[in-house]
Formats: C-alpha cells, sequence, structure tokens
C-alpha cells in the first residue's frame, strides 16, 4: 500500500518521516495474518500515523509498538499464549530458529540451552515451564537424563533430532517425535496441545 501512509498525512510530515512510517506499515502489512481488506489497512495506517504524530512512543520503539496493537487487532489467537517452554538444543542456529518460531506461536522461552546440566539449573528455582522441546544429542551426551527429571516434575516434553528414532530408547518412543528440520506449525500445535 505504497500510497496509504502518504496520502493519510497530506503534507504533514517530512518525507524522512513519511518513509519510515511506510516501513513499519510495510513490514508489518506483510504479515499473514494481516487483513487484505483496505478499510482494515487504512485504520491500522491512521493508528500508526497517529501514534508518531503524538509523539509519546520513540521512532525506533514505534514498529515494535505497532506490531503488538496489529497482532493483537488482526492476529488469530496464539496457540502457546501464556506458555513456558524450555528449549534444549546444541545447534546454534537450530536453537535460533526454534526460540523464533516458539515465540511467534506465543510462548516465551526458557533456554535456549545447549547442555544437560544448563537445562536443568533453568529449571531450579524458577517457574516450572509448560512443556519442553528437546534435541535428543547434544554435542557428546544425550537429553535423556533431562527427559527423566522433566517426567518425574510432570512436565511434557517432545523430542527433535537429526537423527533416525532408533536413537530414542523404548520407553520414550511414545513421546512427540520431529526430525530436523522441523515443521514447525507441527512443532507448535504439538507443545500447544501439551499444555492443556
Amino acid at each position: 500500500m505504497q500510497f496509504l501512509i502518504p496520502h493519510l498525512t497530506a503534507g504533514v510530515l517530512t518525507p524522512a518521516d513519511i518513509a519510515l512510517l511506510q516501513k513499519i506499515f510495510d513490514e508489518i502489512s506483510a504479515k499473514a495474518w494481516f487483513p487484505r481488506d483496505l478499510d482494515r489497512q487504512r485504520e491500522f495506517a491512521a493508528y500508526l500515523l497517529a501514534q508518531y504524530q503524538r509523539g509519546l512512543v520513540a521512532p525506533d520503539r514505534l514498529s515494535a509498538l505497532a506490531l503488538v496493537a496489529a497482532r493483537r487487532k488482526f492476529a488469530p489467537p496464539q496457540p502457546l499464549s501464556g506458555t513456558l517452554i524450555l528449549v534444549v538444543e546444541d545447534d546454534y542456529f537450530v536453537a535460533a530458529e526454534a526460540e523464533a518460531q516458539l515465540r511467534e506461536g506465543g510462548a516465551e522461552i526458557l533456554g535456549p540451552s545447549t547442555s544437560v546440566a544448563f537445562a536443568m539449573a533453568l529449571l531450579e528455582g524458577r517457574q516450572a515451564p509448560s512443556a519442553a522441546l528437546l534435541d535428543v544429542r547434544l554435542d557428546e551426551e544425550t537429553v535423556f537424563p533431562l527427559a527423566e527429571a522433566l517426567a518425574s516434575r510432570g512436565i511434557p516434553y517432545v523430542f527433535m533430532t537429526g537423527y533416525g528414532a532408533g536413537v530414542i530408547p523404548p520407553p520414550e518412543r511414545l513421546r512427540p517425535l520431529f526430525h530436523k528440520p522441523a515443521c514447525w506449525s507441527a512443532v507448535i500445535s504439538t507443545l500447544s496441545d501439551l499444555k492443556s
């Protein structure tokens, strides 16, 4: 909607201000959940403009505020909203992707942890997580001692691995298992079901 922000500003803002607002609008309106209805887009553009003109939000924070406002108004409920998910993953890129995807699903993240010892330390003295996402192999160790500790505390968990299902011991094979690269919508759906 390249014309939307300049049209609403009617010459009141500088070109730099218009470019900033247009960039924020374009980033948010590109989200899959953002409405395609022109009236709702105008409504959001007017909200964005009003927030900027009031000067109550620093320009560098406006994008984050606008995203939260748009998500509240237009996005469907997030399946992991209100959950705390322990992420145990030793691959930096997979851990970063897991964190981003789970946050997009509405979760708060505990971790990511790259070892069983660190994950156990994260569990001490904190609110218990709603569920956990566990990479099966962490460098030279497996995650199964942590899985046992989580089970004893009644915390549900799922496994994620780049190896075959044969690396999972028989007692754990009834747990949900995802192979890398993960289908994040399936992971989020399963974690959401576990927390219920």
